[in-house]
């Protein structure tokens, strides 16, 4: 006899440990976001860092922490460095030293608020800082993809013989016709590879392997992963590598997203063969790959511009915000799919799609805690409480309002077939009623600067 509407089908002590989320900008979004997060079912968060003035030391990650453990005393948020060319060996130690638990590179140009990332032509000349990070045992968290319009292979420097003397070799096309077998090797070597949204994740897997090889004691996160390729490349690596699945991408294909702003997110969801691929892997129960929601939202806006944003130039996408004139926005539809307030949800939704609802708790919990080394959740608030999942329907809203306007959700107006609730768990408290003129406690960050 299957479980009533008003009998959990099972229950999650702590709630799940989401190692991918966007909180966005102190004090109000990340009032608002972080109470979102802990009612979607995550108990725990990894925060990541790549805010218009991004996290970059330890101090602002600590007042970051204190903003989001105001505002949601019942999530435990774990906070992240962003991974500049400024950043050096005495950074990492102190970012150890004061509990931050990664650092996250965005290559220079890849996705959103990636303009203050690294060149990946200059990733070797970063050694002495990954090499203090494996030895203060801080997390190498990667969105792992070539920036579009960067020509392919990126030289990084740590090259073996074979790999220069192989790269950038194309493939021989065969034919019954050797003119065109002649014409198309032609047009192949004439033309130079560069990545581009749907192949970007392909073409970074060999500077992960390569990060592997020169640092095999670093544990890395291949974030939110999208294809087989990086599926298979993760598995075949040892146990210090580790990916991120996130819900969206084991929805979607490319057809799904393309003219729907609302579902594109970076890196983008490719062909059934790689969806395929994420869902076998999380089907199988594998370790090593484990829920990161990415869920990054952003106002309605941003998402569906006026005109599309056809002004916007890509040169113009991959600029750092202040120097992009005022009022305009860096990229055309800024990518990121709003999950969060709904994220079990819609992950047992799609589980049950597939087959794998069993592994719900394991996917979403065990795997990422046991290897990111966390004991179970443990929230400023006190005890975490009890997630409890239901078959009860419910309707995604049409929309979240923030302060910088509606946010429109994950799969808005559908209804699914799961409901949470949180038992064993303490009331939140107020978000704090400022009077007119009043600075909110957590306006500016521990150096006492202004979050924007």
């Amino acid at each position: 006899m299957s479980p009533s509407v008003d009998s959990p089908l099972f229950e999650i002590v702590g709630g799940v440990d989401d190692l991918h989320v966007h909180l966005r900008t102190p004090p109000f979004n990340t009032e608002i976001l972080a109470r979102l997060a802990r009612a979607g079912g995550a108990g725990r968060v990894l925060v990541m860092p790549n805010l218009e003035r991004p996290v970059t030391g330890a101090s602002r990650a600590t007042a970051y922490r204190r903003a989001i453990n105001r505002a949601e005393p019942r999530l435990d948020a774990l906070m992240t460095l962003y991974f500049t060319e400024g950043l050096t060996p005495a950074d990492v130690e102190t970012a150890a030293r004061e509990g931050v638990t990664a650092i996250k590179l965005y290559p220079a140009g890849a996705t959103m608020n990636s303009a203050y990332g690294v060149s990946l032509s200059r990733l070797a000349t970063m050694a002495p800082v990954l090499a203090a990070m494996e030895k203060h045992g801080l997390i190498l968290c990667i969105h792992g993809e070539i920036p579009p319009g960067e020509a392919v292979p990126v030289r990084t420097g740590w090259e073996t013989a074979s790999e220069l003397a192989t790269a950038g070799n194309a493939a021989t096309a065969t034919s019954s016709d050797p003119f065109d077998a002649a014409l198309l090797k032609e047009l192949i070597e004439a033309e130079p590879v560069v990545a581009c949204s749907l192949t970007g994740e392909a073409y970074f897997l060999p500077i992960l392997l390569q990060l592997t090889r020169e640092f095999p004691r670093l544990k890395i996160v291949l974030e939110h992963v999208t294809t087989a390729a990086a599926v298979m490349t993760v598995a075949r690596c040892g146990p210090n590598v580790a990916a991120t699945i996130t819900v969206h991408h084991i929805d979607m294909i490319a057809d799904d997203w393309a003219g729907r702003g609302h579902l594109f997110c970076k890196p983008v969801a490719k062909t059934a063969r790689d969806r395929a691929a994420l869902r076998q892997v999380i089907r199988m129960g594998h370790p090593r790959f484990f829920l990161g929601s990415d869920s990054a939202p952003h106002s309605l806006p941003a998402k569906l511009p006026p005109n599309g944003g056809s002004a916007i130039t890509l040169e113009q996408a991959t600029r750092a915000p202040e120097s992009l004139p005022s009022g305009q926005s860096p990229v055309a539809c800024c990518p990121g799919v709003f999950t969060s307030p709904l994220l079990v949800a819609y992950l047992a939704t799609s589980l049950e799609r597939f087959g794998a609802l069993d592994r719900l708790a394991d996917f979403a919990g065990r795997f990422g805690r046991e290897f990111y080394g966390l004991a179970a959740a443990a929230p400023p608030g006190g005890e975490p409480g009890v997630l409890r999942i239901f078959r009860r329907p419910q309707v995604v809203p049409e929309h979240y309002d923030l302060p910088g306007g509606p946010v429109v959700p994950y799969l808005a107006g559908v209804t699914l077939p799961f409901s949470v609730e949180w038992a064993n768990t303490a009331e939140p408290t107020e978000c704090p009623v400022l009077a007119a003129g009043e600075a909110h406690p957590d306006a500016l960050d521990e150096a006492g600067v202004p979050w924007v």
